[in-house]
Protein backbone atom coordinates (compact mmCIF):
# COMPACT_ATOMS: atom_id res chain seq x y z
CA UNK A 1 0.00 0.00 0.00
CA UNK A 2 1.45 3.28 -1.16
CA UNK A 3 2.02 6.18 1.69
CA UNK A 4 -0.92 8.40 2.03
CA UNK A 5 -0.45 12.10 0.66
CA UNK A 6 -1.91 15.28 2.11
CA UNK A 7 -5.34 15.85 3.78
CA UNK A 8 -7.81 16.62 1.61
CA UNK A 9 -10.05 17.64 3.99
CA UNK A 10 -9.95 20.98 5.53
CA UNK A 11 -12.14 20.49 8.50
CA UNK A 12 -9.83 18.40 9.81
CA UNK A 13 -6.50 19.34 11.41
CA UNK A 14 -4.43 17.35 13.57
CA UNK A 15 -2.80 18.19 16.84
CA UNK A 16 -0.18 17.18 18.56
CA UNK A 17 -1.47 17.77 21.84
CA UNK A 18 -3.68 15.51 24.35
CA UNK A 19 -7.11 15.32 24.33
CA UNK A 20 -8.96 18.39 25.36
CA UNK A 21 -12.28 17.16 26.01
CA UNK A 22 -14.22 20.66 26.19
CA UNK A 23 -17.28 19.37 23.83
CA UNK A 24 -20.36 17.48 24.62
CA UNK A 25 -19.94 14.48 22.17
CA UNK A 26 -16.84 12.47 20.61
CA UNK A 27 -16.39 9.36 18.16
CA UNK A 28 -14.15 6.84 18.60
CA UNK A 29 -12.47 4.03 16.09
CA UNK A 30 -9.70 2.04 15.08
CA UNK A 31 -8.79 1.91 10.94
CA UNK A 32 -8.41 -1.22 9.41
CA UNK A 33 -4.46 -1.44 8.55
CA UNK A 34 -3.25 2.05 8.34
CA UNK A 35 -5.42 4.60 7.82
CA UNK A 36 -5.04 8.01 8.55
CA UNK A 37 -1.68 8.50 7.88
CA UNK A 38 -1.37 11.94 6.08
CA UNK A 39 0.39 14.81 7.16
CA UNK A 40 -0.42 16.05 9.84
CA UNK A 41 -0.75 20.11 10.00
CA UNK A 42 -0.60 21.25 13.83
CA UNK A 43 -2.83 23.91 15.32
CA UNK A 44 -4.49 24.77 18.07
CA UNK A 45 -7.91 22.92 18.86
CA UNK A 46 -10.77 25.02 18.00
CA UNK A 47 -13.47 25.51 20.32
CA UNK A 48 -16.14 24.82 18.35
CA UNK A 49 -15.12 23.01 14.91
CA UNK A 50 -14.53 18.69 15.19
CA UNK A 51 -11.19 18.16 17.01
CA UNK A 52 -9.17 14.74 15.83
CA UNK A 53 -6.33 13.10 18.04
CA UNK A 54 -4.26 10.37 16.14
CA UNK A 55 -2.21 7.59 17.80
CA UNK A 56 -0.92 5.06 14.97
CA UNK A 57 -4.36 3.69 13.93
CA UNK A 58 -6.95 4.78 16.20
CA UNK A 59 -8.00 8.26 16.19
CA UNK A 60 -10.66 10.50 17.95
CA UNK A 61 -12.88 12.93 17.01
CA UNK A 62 -14.93 15.44 19.21
CA UNK A 63 -17.76 17.60 18.72
CA UNK A 64 -20.28 19.68 19.81
CA UNK A 65 -23.13 17.74 19.55
CA UNK A 66 -24.22 14.03 18.36
CA UNK A 67 -25.53 15.32 14.62
CA UNK A 68 -22.61 16.88 13.83
CA UNK A 69 -20.70 13.85 13.86
CA UNK A 70 -22.88 11.62 12.89
CA UNK A 71 -23.98 13.39 9.64
CA UNK A 72 -20.48 15.69 9.05
CA UNK A 73 -18.11 14.16 10.70
CA UNK A 74 -18.48 10.22 10.42
CA UNK A 75 -19.43 10.47 6.69
CA UNK A 76 -16.13 12.73 5.48
CA UNK A 77 -14.19 10.02 7.11
CA UNK A 78 -15.42 7.28 5.40
CA UNK A 79 -14.91 9.12 2.11
CA UNK A 80 -11.71 9.89 3.14
CA UNK A 81 -10.33 6.18 3.69
CA UNK A 82 -12.69 5.15 0.81
CA UNK A 83 -10.04 6.80 -1.46
CA UNK A 84 -7.52 4.92 -0.12
CA UNK A 85 -8.59 1.73 -0.08
CA UNK A 86 -9.23 1.37 3.87
CA UNK A 87 -13.01 1.81 5.68
CA UNK A 88 -13.65 1.97 9.40
CA UNK A 89 -14.25 -1.02 11.74
CA UNK A 90 -18.18 -0.29 12.08
CA UNK A 91 -18.39 -2.48 15.51
CA UNK A 92 -15.56 -1.11 16.81
CA UNK A 93 -17.06 2.63 15.99
CA UNK A 94 -18.85 4.31 18.17
CA UNK A 95 -20.65 7.67 19.06
CA UNK A 96 -20.98 8.57 22.48
CA UNK A 97 -21.03 11.60 25.08
CA UNK A 98 -18.20 12.75 27.43
CA UNK A 99 -20.67 11.89 30.31
CA UNK A 100 -20.76 8.41 29.27
CA UNK A 101 -17.10 8.05 28.46
CA UNK A 102 -15.01 6.08 26.24
CA UNK A 103 -11.89 4.01 26.13
CA UNK A 104 -9.15 4.94 24.07
CA UNK A 105 -5.27 3.56 24.53
CA UNK A 106 -6.38 1.63 27.75
CA UNK A 107 -7.02 4.73 29.37
CA UNK A 108 -10.86 5.48 29.86
CA UNK A 109 -12.00 8.91 29.57
CA UNK A 110 -14.76 10.41 30.78
CA UNK A 111 -16.41 13.85 32.46
CA UNK A 112 -17.87 13.68 35.53
CA UNK A 113 -20.78 16.45 36.48
CA UNK A 114 -17.83 19.37 34.92
CA UNK A 115 -14.28 17.47 35.81
CA UNK A 116 -12.86 15.55 33.18
CA UNK A 117 -10.74 12.12 34.81
CA UNK A 118 -8.45 10.00 32.17
CA UNK A 119 -8.38 6.40 34.34
CA UNK A 120 -6.98 3.07 33.50
CA UNK A 121 -9.50 1.48 31.64
CA UNK A 122 -10.96 -1.97 33.09
CA UNK A 123 -10.19 -4.02 29.94
CA UNK A 124 -6.37 -3.12 30.42
CA UNK A 125 -6.53 -3.45 34.07
CA UNK A 126 -8.50 -7.35 33.72
CA UNK A 127 -5.62 -7.82 31.28
CA UNK A 128 -3.05 -7.13 33.17
CA UNK A 129 -4.41 -9.49 36.05
CA UNK A 130 -4.88 -12.12 33.72
CA UNK A 131 -1.52 -11.64 32.14
CA UNK A 132 -0.15 -11.62 35.87
CA UNK A 133 -2.28 -14.70 37.12
CA UNK A 134 -0.93 -16.58 33.84
CA UNK A 135 2.62 -16.37 35.22
CA UNK A 136 1.88 -17.36 38.62
CA UNK A 137 0.02 -20.12 37.42
CA UNK A 138 2.29 -21.03 35.22
CA UNK A 139 5.27 -20.99 37.50
CA UNK A 140 4.36 -23.03 40.74
CA UNK A 141 7.32 -24.73 41.15
CA UNK A 142 9.91 -22.25 40.51
CA UNK A 143 11.75 -20.18 43.07
CA UNK A 144 10.60 -17.28 44.92
CA UNK A 145 13.25 -15.01 43.10
CA UNK A 146 12.28 -16.14 40.15
CA UNK A 147 8.88 -15.62 39.94
CA UNK A 148 9.29 -11.75 41.05
CA UNK A 149 11.87 -11.39 38.27
CA UNK A 150 9.53 -12.49 35.97
CA UNK A 151 6.22 -9.93 37.99
CA UNK A 152 8.17 -7.12 38.01
CA UNK A 153 9.13 -6.22 34.57
CA UNK A 154 5.47 -6.82 33.91
CA UNK A 155 3.93 -4.85 36.43
CA UNK A 156 6.12 -1.82 36.26
CA UNK A 157 5.69 -1.68 33.03
CA UNK A 158 2.11 -1.14 32.94
CA UNK A 159 2.29 1.16 36.10
CA UNK A 160 4.50 3.58 34.56
CA UNK A 161 2.21 3.61 31.52
CA UNK A 162 -0.72 4.99 33.75
CA UNK A 163 1.28 6.76 35.89
CA UNK A 164 0.29 10.35 34.27
CA UNK A 165 -3.74 10.00 34.90
CA UNK A 166 -5.96 9.49 37.70
CA UNK A 167 -4.65 5.89 38.42
CA UNK A 168 -3.82 5.66 42.27
CA UNK A 169 -6.88 4.02 43.48
CA UNK A 170 -6.27 1.29 40.43
CA UNK A 171 -2.82 0.92 41.33
CA UNK A 172 -3.85 0.28 44.91
CA UNK A 173 -6.29 -2.18 43.66
CA UNK A 174 -3.76 -4.30 41.46
CA UNK A 175 -1.05 -4.53 43.98
CA UNK A 176 -4.27 -6.47 46.45
CA UNK A 177 -5.11 -8.60 43.50
CA UNK A 178 -2.02 -9.46 43.00
CA UNK A 179 -1.00 -10.20 46.39
CA UNK A 180 -4.18 -12.30 46.67
CA UNK A 181 -2.52 -14.05 43.93
CA UNK A 182 0.63 -14.81 45.30
CA UNK A 183 -0.81 -15.92 48.78
CA UNK A 184 -2.44 -18.35 47.16
CA UNK A 185 0.99 -19.42 45.33
CA UNK A 186 2.57 -19.88 48.40
CA UNK A 187 -0.12 -21.80 50.25
CA UNK A 188 0.03 -24.00 48.13
CA UNK A 189 3.37 -24.88 47.80
CA UNK A 190 3.31 -26.17 51.49
CA UNK A 191 -0.07 -27.33 51.94
CA UNK A 192 1.08 -28.83 55.44
CA UNK A 193 1.91 -25.51 57.25
CA UNK A 194 -0.12 -23.13 58.72
CA UNK A 195 -0.21 -19.41 58.10
CA UNK A 196 2.19 -18.14 60.33
CA UNK A 197 4.62 -20.16 58.65
CA UNK A 198 4.15 -19.36 55.05
CA UNK A 199 4.53 -15.87 56.20
CA UNK A 200 7.77 -16.13 57.29
CA UNK A 201 8.88 -17.55 54.45
CA UNK A 202 8.01 -15.83 51.67
CA UNK A 203 6.51 -12.02 53.45
CA UNK A 204 9.16 -9.74 54.71
CA UNK A 205 8.72 -6.50 57.10
CA UNK A 206 10.15 -3.31 55.61
CA UNK A 207 8.87 0.16 57.37
CA UNK A 208 5.46 0.11 58.12
CA UNK A 209 4.65 -2.43 55.28
CA UNK A 210 4.28 -5.93 56.95
CA UNK A 211 3.33 -7.94 53.79
CA UNK A 212 6.13 -7.66 51.40
CA UNK A 213 6.58 -10.29 49.01
CA UNK A 214 10.38 -10.33 49.59
CA UNK A 215 13.11 -13.25 49.67
CA UNK A 216 15.42 -13.19 52.50
CA UNK A 217 18.33 -10.68 52.64
CA UNK A 218 21.63 -11.85 52.91
CA UNK A 219 21.92 -10.91 57.00
CA UNK A 220 18.78 -12.70 58.58
CA UNK A 221 15.33 -13.42 57.70
CA UNK A 222 14.49 -10.19 58.99
CA UNK A 223 15.85 -8.19 55.90
CA UNK A 224 14.79 -8.24 52.35
CA UNK A 225 16.35 -9.18 49.13
CA UNK A 226 14.54 -9.56 45.70
CA UNK A 227 11.32 -7.85 46.33
CA UNK A 228 8.42 -7.53 44.22
CA UNK A 229 7.16 -4.28 42.60
CA UNK A 230 4.38 -2.18 43.78
CA UNK A 231 2.40 -0.60 41.68
CA UNK A 232 1.32 2.09 44.52
CA UNK A 233 5.41 3.02 44.57
CA UNK A 234 4.94 5.08 41.33
CA UNK A 235 4.33 8.71 41.84
CA UNK A 236 1.65 10.02 39.70
CA UNK A 237 3.25 12.91 37.78
CA UNK A 238 0.75 15.00 35.09
CA UNK A 239 2.33 14.85 31.74
CA UNK A 240 2.99 18.69 30.44
CA UNK A 241 1.56 19.03 26.96
CA UNK A 242 3.99 19.75 24.32
CA UNK A 243 3.28 22.49 22.34
CA UNK A 244 1.64 22.30 19.02
CA UNK A 245 3.66 24.31 16.72
CA UNK A 246 6.64 22.56 18.23
CA UNK A 247 8.16 20.31 15.98
CA UNK A 248 11.64 18.16 17.34
CA UNK A 249 13.47 18.44 13.69
CA UNK A 250 13.35 22.31 13.60
CA UNK A 251 16.33 23.59 14.60
CA UNK A 252 13.94 26.91 16.04
CA UNK A 253 12.88 24.64 18.81
CA UNK A 254 15.81 23.08 19.83
CA UNK A 255 16.22 25.12 23.20
CA UNK A 256 12.20 24.03 23.84
CA UNK A 257 12.97 20.79 23.99
CA UNK A 258 16.06 20.82 25.36
CA UNK A 259 14.67 22.50 28.76
CA UNK A 260 11.87 19.91 28.40
CA UNK A 261 14.47 17.22 28.62
CA UNK A 262 15.88 18.90 31.80
CA UNK A 263 12.66 19.33 33.52
CA UNK A 264 11.64 15.64 33.35
CA UNK A 265 15.60 14.84 34.89
CA UNK A 266 14.84 16.98 37.55
CA UNK A 267 11.23 16.62 38.75
CA UNK A 268 12.04 13.34 40.32
CA UNK A 269 14.86 14.72 42.61
CA UNK A 270 12.57 17.89 43.19
CA UNK A 271 10.20 15.88 44.68
CA UNK A 272 12.59 13.21 46.39
CA UNK A 273 13.46 16.20 48.72
CA UNK A 274 10.49 18.27 48.60
CA UNK A 275 8.95 14.66 50.57
CA UNK A 276 11.86 14.73 52.49
CA UNK A 277 11.28 17.76 53.78
CA UNK A 278 7.66 17.95 54.01
CA UNK A 279 7.90 14.62 56.32
CA UNK A 280 10.54 15.43 58.12
CA UNK A 281 12.94 12.54 57.44
CA UNK A 282 16.21 14.76 57.35
CA UNK A 283 16.05 13.86 61.22
CA UNK A 284 15.41 10.27 61.26
CA UNK A 285 18.19 7.75 61.09
CA UNK A 286 19.47 6.67 57.94
CA UNK A 287 19.15 7.59 54.78
CA UNK A 288 16.16 9.99 54.22
CA UNK A 289 15.75 8.93 50.03
CA UNK A 290 16.09 5.47 50.59
CA UNK A 291 13.46 5.88 52.99
CA UNK A 292 10.83 7.63 50.57
CA UNK A 293 11.41 5.37 47.41
CA UNK A 294 11.72 2.08 49.72
CA UNK A 295 13.96 0.84 46.85
CA UNK A 296 17.16 0.24 48.47
CA UNK A 297 20.57 2.18 48.54
CA UNK A 298 21.99 0.53 45.09
CA UNK A 299 18.65 1.63 43.57
CA UNK A 300 18.38 5.16 44.87
CA UNK A 301 22.12 5.82 43.81
CA UNK A 302 21.16 4.01 39.78
CA UNK A 303 18.31 6.15 39.88
CA UNK A 304 19.74 9.57 41.34
CA UNK A 305 23.77 9.63 41.47
CA UNK A 306 23.60 13.40 41.55
CA UNK A 307 20.95 13.89 44.28
CA UNK A 308 22.50 10.71 46.52
CA UNK A 309 25.92 11.58 45.83
CA UNK A 310 25.62 15.57 46.69
CA UNK A 311 24.46 13.74 49.87
CA UNK A 312 26.57 12.03 50.94
CA UNK A 313 29.79 14.21 50.09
Amino acid sequence: MGRAGRHPCDQFRWSRAAVSMHDRHCASSPVFHRGLQGRRTPSLVAADGPNVVRHADDFVVTGASKDVLEFKVLPAVRQFLATRGLELSEEKTRITNIAEGFDFLGQNVRKYDSKLLIKPARKSVKALLDKVREIIKGNASVTQEALIQKLNPVIRGWAMYHRHVVAKASFSSIDSHIWQMLWKWASRRHPMKGARWVRNRYFRVDGHRSWDFATKGPADASTSGCRLFRAMTIPITRHVKIRGLANPFDPAWSTYFARRRIANTLRPVVRCHAMVLKNGLGRMRGDPHVRFLGGGGAAMRRCYPTCCTARRS
